[in-house]
């Protein structure tokens, strides 16, 4: 029986070597196709971040025997005629040619680490394997949170397509400052993000900035449709930043709210709390606060005089 093993997933950009898969030794081909067939060959052992693919001169090694199911399709050569066999001279497998190496990134360590195991020295392009390590980026990635549509297909993925849904609470102008004939207009979206399957919900706060010129009608729409909807997707991100995924290796996920990081919907109500002037309205006058000390006039010299006779025993 396998171990049980289990990673936390936050919806922020992945972080860390363990996290992303180095490959060299990619021949020349379309971009386009390999970065097709990589997310084809990659997201079976789960879903990937991103795939960066980057020139470079190879050597080509000589070639291998392809596995029977071969994650690249190898082009298909005929085989010569027997008249041109002795003509046919071998390839110069050592010369450096033009390629690729490439960096994949997964969202989770435990699918980077399932993709090496399993596909190293058993990636074959045009015949030349390539070889797959961990990456060893000393520069550490600043945490940021995920785009958008991350955010949707890294939800659907793990929650499902139906798991999880997000409702518009508040969609407005939140101010408008004009420098001649520029003025700039500022939406503030706020919105909540339910997940009924596991009985959680948060809210997620955004606003966005566009400018617009007021000699041109149509500018003005075009900046107040452009800011309200980057303005709700903000909303969006941040809302599913505080969401959390418990993703066990047997498949199985459970998703928790994270407690630690601030609600910036809940600041922004205290902020404007403190800010607001509170009025009570009383029933009845309020009664003039006295002093406790009270001084009868009439023993005034005595207890003066009893002062000055405690001075002089003193002395």
């Amino acid at each position: 029986m396998s171990r049980l093993e289990l990673e936390i997933l936050e919806f922020i950009r992945p972080e860390g070597n363990n996290k992303n898969l180095y490959i060299t030794g990619i021949p020349w081909m379309e971009e386009a196709e390999i970065i097709d067939k990589f997310y084809q060959l990659f997201t079976v052992f789960g879903p990937v971040y991103g795939i960066r693919l980057c020139p470079a001169s190879i050597k080509i090694s000589r070639p291998v025997s392809e596995p029977d199911t071969p994650p690249f399709n190898s082009q298909k050569r005929e085989a010569p005629a027997d008249s041109d066999k002795e003509k046919s001279t071998p390839p110069d497998y050592n010369k450096e040619q033009n390629g690729y190496y490439a960096f994949v990134t997964f969202y989770l360590a435990m699918s980077a680490k399932r993709a090496k195991d399993d596909l190293n020295c058993r990636l074959v392009i045009q015949g030349n394997e390539c070889k797959i390590s961990t990456a060893k980026r000393k520069k550490e990635m600043i945490r940021a949170s995920l785009h958008f549509t991350k955010c949707q297909e890294l939800a659907n993925h793990y929650i499902g397509f139906n798991g999880w849904s997000t409702s518009v609470k508040l969609l407005d102008s939140d101010s408008e400052e004009q420098d001649g004939d520029l003025k700039r207009l500022r939406f503030m979206c706020v919105v909540t993000l339910d997940i009924p399957v596991h009985g959680l919900s948060t809210a997620g706060l955004g606003a966005w900035e566009e400018a617009c010129l007021t000699t041109d009608p149509t500018s003005r729409a075009k900046a107040v449709c452009k800011a309200k909807k980057l303005s709700y997707q903000r909303a969006v991100e941040d809302a599913f930043s505080r969401v959390l995924l418990i993703v066990l290796n047997n498949g199985k996920v459970s998703v928790e709210i994270d407690t630690t990081r601030p609600d910036a919907l809940l600041a922004q109500k205290q902020a404007n709390a403190e800010s607001v002037l509170k009025v009570n309205e009383l029933d009845e006058e309020p009664k003039e606060e006295q002093d406790n000390i009270s001084f009868d006039m009439d023993n005034i010299d005595d207890i003066n005089l009893h002062i000055l006779h405690q001075l002089e025993d003193e002395m």
